[in-house]
């Protein structure tokens, strides 16, 4: 859509395109094709022409919120990518479980809790509204706390169930913050 909220096909873009740049493309120039090009059409398509790959970059590092909701969501995913690589030889070494259960219990977690916490997730932000949601963020946030206060007492604990429901815990909560975090970052830009 044009800034006059006429909406043009991909061949007309393409003409408008090479308009700007003094070519044709084909038959399709803008006369053609029923349009006229405007000062505003024409210097609108210049400067996105014209914006390079480095500029675009400096403008998303500029940009705040998308940077740090970035660092955000790649440390959710190097701490949940670092536990389930690492949880099984835990439990094995450390614990002292046998394989047998460690791989079953493994395999529940690994199943369940994020696919569970994707979908409950995505159930209560739909219903305070959606990412946009003023209350969005502060409760994306109290699920990400969750997820670290379960994290904190794995190391000390003795009792292996305890450890089980903690480590589902956490990729449960870490789950039910995923697609509001790509939501933030996306509306960031």
């Amino acid at each position: 859509m044009d800034l006059l909220g006429r909406s043009y096909g991909t061949d007309q873009i393409d003409a408008l395109f090479l308009e700007v740049e003094g070519g044709t493309h084909g038959n399709n120039t803008l006369e053609n094709l029923g349009m006229t090009p405007t000062t505003p059409q024409i210097e609108t398509l210049q400067s996105i022409e014209n914006e390079s790959t480095l500029y675009r970059i400096v403008e998303l590092i500029k940009n705040g919120q998308f940077v740090l909701l970035t660092l955000a969501i790649s440390s959710l995913y190097f701490v949940v990518t670092g536990l389930q690589y690492w949880v099984s030889a835990y439990l094995m070494i450390t614990m002292e479980i046998n394989q047998e259960e460690v791989y079953y219990y493994y395999a529940f977690t690994c199943l369940s809790a994020p696919i569970g916490g994707v979908i409950i997730g995505g159930i209560i932000f739909s219903c305070i509204g959606g990412y946009n949601s003023p209350r969005a963020q502060a409760l994306a946030t109290l699920l990400g706390f969750f997820a670290s206060v379960a994290c904190l007492p794995i190391p000390f604990c003795t009792n292996k169930y305890l450890v089980y429901l903690l480590l589902w815990c956490v990729f449960f909560f870490g789950a039910t913050i995923i697609a509001p975090l790509v939501g933030f970052m996306l509306s960031a830009v």
